[in-house]
This record gives structure tokens, C-alpha cells and sequence, in this order.
């Protein structure tokens, strides 16, 4: 045994001295890249553009009132333009973080992953209110998020049927024509192409984004003259710079003022 650990230790250097080659290459390979990062163009990022409340009973009118789908896009439309709330914080809701009586959004993780309250139109509860009840008609659980898909996909193990796949006949399980799963959180994505394809439909020109809409609650809070420490808080910015930022962009009136004053 002896003999035998004394021919395998050579091997084993060898090797460990492949490896810390190996490591330091990557490291190289790592800081060179890093180095690259830095000198790269950055990419460039389109402003989102904000949505009035014309264009926003727009796109409304154009989301169903008997299909179950219309109905959650609907809601989900004025979730982002009454509460203000980002896609991934609309999406991540649950129907116990909404207050009805109170008129509250509970927002568990929102910008910077931090807590805030929302508080919502309770009058504008409506889209949100016939959703649910539409979710509770279809056998959809309370605990799935409120903006979840609507159907889902059922196997069939009673029944077979055949499917060529590359020329040979194969037996396979038959599945219900539904796919997905309901219940679960719809993803980011089909809201980013459900967007343009209702302003297709309203006629509006613009470029129209979820993003939109949170800009959007922004210029109406500004147009009634709120202050810019609660419009702060109401969309969750850390420092009231970022907000003072967004809120020039959106609704610069004080340099339109200054424009008007000088010529």
C-alpha cells in the first residue's frame, strides 16, 4: 500500500497543479472582462411615457367584460394607474394584501424590496372586485395571486391517441386543449405584449407601457397639486431627488412657468 501511495503522489501534483493553472487563467480571464465592462457603451433605455386618463379609458374599453381575461387585464390596468404600483409589485399581489374598507394596497415587496401602503380610489375598486368575483366562480384558490392565469392543462390518462414523431407511430397521453396551469402568476412578459396590442386596438399612437400607467398616477397627483414628499412615499422612492427627477420629466410646469416669465 505504501509503494502504491508513493507512485500516485506525483500524479496527484500534477494535477493540483493543473487545476491552480486553470484558476489563475480564470482569474486573468475575469479581471480583463471586468475591465471591458467598464469601457462598454451603456444600453441604451427607452423613458416610459406616461399615460393619461384618457388613453387609460381607453385601453380599458378595450379589455372584455364576459371574458375572464378581460377581466384581469382590466384590473391590472387600474392597479398601475390608480395605485401607481410597478408590474413586478402588481403582479406579486395577493387578494389578502387589499383593503376594501380601508382603501389600501399593501405592497410587501416593493422598490428596493421595502413594505409601503398604497392607498386605492375605493371607488375605482370595481375592475378588482368583478375579477375576483369571476376567479371565485371559476374554483381558482384565495391564496394564488389575484393576477393569475384563467385555465389550465388536464391529462387524460383514459384515453390514447397516436402522434407521428419523426415517422414512426408512437402512443402517447391525450392532454386537455388548454395549456398553462391556472392559478399561477402570470409572467411579466405578457403583459409587456398585452401593452401595444390594446393600444392597437384604442387607437393610440404612442408608445404605451405598464410603466406608463405608474408615470401616469404620477402626473395626476402632481396636476392636483400634491406635494412631492407623498408622492415620494406613494411610489416608494428611497430619496425624494428620484421623485423630484420623474416628476420633471412628466410634468415639467415650473420650467414652462420660467420659460413663459423670461420671453
Amino acid at each position: 500500500m505504501a509503494g502504491r501511495k508513493m507512485k500516485l503522489e506525483p500524479e496527484i501534483d500534477k494535477q493540483k497543479q493543473a487545476i491552480d493553472e486553470k484558476i489563475a487563467y480564470l482569474e486573468t480571464e475575469l479581471k480583463r472582462l471586468k475591465i471591458r465592462k467598464k469601457h462598454l457603451r451603456p444600453k441604451f433605455r427607452r423613458p416610459a411615457v406616461p399615460i393619461t386618463r384618457t388613453d387609460f379609458n381607453k385601453l380599458v374599453a378595450k379589455c372584455s367584460n364576459r371574458c375572464p381575461t378581460g377581466l384581469r387585464n382590466a384590473a391590472l390596468l387600474s392597479i398601475g394607474f390608480y395605485g401607481g404600483l410597478k408590474i413586478s409589485e402588481a403582479l406579486a399581489l395577493k387578494q389578502e394584501d387589499i383593503d376594501f374598507e380601508g382603501g389600501q394596497i399593501h405592497v410587501l415587496h416593493g422598490v428596493n424590496g421595502r413594505r409601503r401602503g398604497v392607498f386605492f380610489p375605493i371607488e375605482h375598486f370595481g375592475y378588482i372586485r368583478k375579477w375576483l368575483d369571476m376567479k371565485e366562480k371559476m374554483g381558482i384558490k384565495k391564496n394564488t395571486p389575484i393576477f393569475c392565469t384563467t385555465f389550465g392543462r388536464k391529462y387524460n390518462y383514459n384515453h390514447l391517441f397516436e402522434r407521428k414523431i419523426k415517422g414512426h407511430n408512437t402512443i402517447t397521453e391525450s392532454m386537455s386543449k388548454f395549456d398553462g396551469v391556472a392559478g399561477k402568476m402570470i409572467q411579466t412578459s405578457y403583459v409587456r405584449a398585452l401593452m401595444p396590442r390594446l393600444a392597437r386596438k384604442a387607437g393610440i399612437k404612442k408608445r404605451v407601457s405598464f410603466h406608463g400607467l405608474r408615470h401616469g398616477c404620477m402626473l395626476e397627483y402632481r396636476k392636483k397639486g400634491i406635494d412631492i414628499s407623498n408622492i415620494q412615499v406613494m411610489l416608494g422612492h428611497r430619496e425624494a431627488a428620484t421623485t423630484m427627477n420623474c416628476v420633471a420629466k412628466v410634468y415639467p410646469k415650473n420650467l414652462k412657468n420660467a420659460c413663459e416669465r423670461v420671453w
